[in-house]
């Protein structure tokens, strides 16, 4: 299926440079976390209640990214997206150190995709923190591959490394470019192991949705 609301966000990321743990922009929560200080979802009942709280914020989330004009200049970002994604990052934090990742036993299909778009979003060194936990619950089969490749090329992204799954752009002149990628002949053998588009038919939706002066609103997949 196609990934152009699970996380690309190719309107919403500055470069790289912009996005170091000391100069996070988009995402500027405050407090850090050490990898490891937290465990994996633990297991349990479904907790309704985190869940709707999930839901909502990831609602959020995309109410303020999708509320900006296409080619929206950066104090907007600062002034309507920046502090959803600060409340949301704070809050998950939170959520992860009492929970555990909010994997598919606790929260859902649908809780656990927005847990990850939150994260998606939030400073650099709490994606490295939830990273290993993503990695872990994938492997137990309570979290999205594919929600775990875009947290993976993102992070790799952010560190000046070419990403695997070829699913972080930036736009230049208003074009979406492609991240440099690993092994770029293997990507869409890659991407189709998940359930991905070719990458270059991903690009074009993205380049049309990048251009459209009136975005829909992006409803998080829970695949």
């Amino acid at each position: 299926g196609s990934d152009i609301t699970t996380g690309s966000d190719i309107t919403t990321i500055p470069p790289p440079t912009d996005r170091t743990p000391g100069t996070m922009r988009a995402a500027a929560a405050t407090g850090t976390g050490e990898a490891g200080a937290i465990g994996t979802g633990k297991a349990g009942v479904m907790n309704e209640e985190l869940r709707a709280e999930l839901l909502e914020r990831a609602d959020r989330d995309q109410a303020a990214r999708n509320s900006l004009p296409p080619g929206g200049a950066w104090e907007e970002w600062d002034t309507i997206v920046g502090p959803v994604d600060e409340a949301n990052s704070a809050w998950l934090r939170e959520a992860v150190a009492a929970h555990g990742w909010p994997g598919q036993a606790l929260v859902g299909q649908d809780g656990a995709h927005a847990a990850w778009l939150l994260v998606q979003h939030a400073p650099l060194d709490f994606q490295e923190q939830c990273l290993p936990l993503l990695e872990d619950a994938a492997a137990r089969g309570d979290a999205s591959p594919r929600d775990l490749a875009y947290l993976k090329d993102r992070v790799l992204m952010f560190h000046g490394e070419p990403q695997i799954y070829g699913t972080q752009y930036m736009v230049k002149d208003g074009v979406p470019e492609l991240w440099t990628v690993r092994d770029p002949e293997g990507l869409d053998d890659r991407r189709a192991a998940l359930g991905l588009e070719p990458e270059h038919e991903n690009r074009a939706r993205l380049q049309a949705r990048h251009t459209d002066p009136a975005p829909e609103a992006d409803t998080p997949d829970p695949s």
